[in-house]
Order: structure tokens, then sequence, then C-alpha cells
């Protein structure tokens, strides 16, 4: 009957773990802003993500083509990416997110300032 008991327990232990609620993907840290090598470019490089994220970069700009509006960059094995931004202008905002196996963080966004 003991051994019932616990065996019960633990299988509602268990069954609660898998309910319960995950942490979500935290949104990246500001990234440093340069300017890119080319005109109206900016060069983002960012730290601190989940190791290989995928990042979102989203130029929030409505004058700029919606086809080049978005980029990114794969994070490295520490968490460190860089990307650039282009028809980027000092002033503008971009957002930044990070995607790990299917999940998305939320955007952060942030001005360029170089």
């Amino acid at each position: 009957m003991v051994l019932r008991r616990s065996f019960c327990g633990l299988l509602m232990l268990a069954a609660a773990a898998c309910v319960s609620p995950t942490i979500p993907l935290p949104p990246p840290e500001a990234p440093s802003i340069a300017r890119g090598a080319e005109p109206l470019t900016a060069h983002l490089a960012g730290r601190n993500v989940e190791p290989n994220a995928i990042i979102v970069v989203y130029n929030l700009n409505t004058g700029v083509p919606r086809d080049r509006r978005v980029t990114g960059a794969q994070a490295d094995d520490n968490g460190n990416w860089e990307c650039d931004v282009r028809y980027a202008q000092e002033g503008e905002f971009v957002s930044v997110a990070q995607e790990v196996n299917g999940e998305r963080s939320s955007a952060r966004s942030f001005p360029l300032r170089f």
C-alpha cells in the first residue's frame, strides 16, 4: 500500500511538471550600433542571446520597401551575433527578436544612434 501511494504521488508530481508553464524566451539586449561599411546601413552587434538563436531584425521605417525591412543573423555558440540593416538612418527604430526551436521572444525596439 505504501509503495502504491509513493508511485501515485510520483505520478502526480510528474504530471504537474508536464503542465507547468515554461519560462518565455527573453528579448535580446540592446545591441551596439555603428555606421555600416555601405551607405545607408547600420551595423548591429549583440550578445547574450541563446546559443545558435536566429536573430530577426525589422526596420520600422515604413518608407523602406517591405521586402527590404527584414534582416537577421544566427548567433554563434556563445550567443553573439552581428548583422547589417539596410536603408538605415540615424534616429529610426529597429526591433530585434530571437527565435529558438520555433519559439520567438517578444521584440524589443531600439533607436539607431551612431
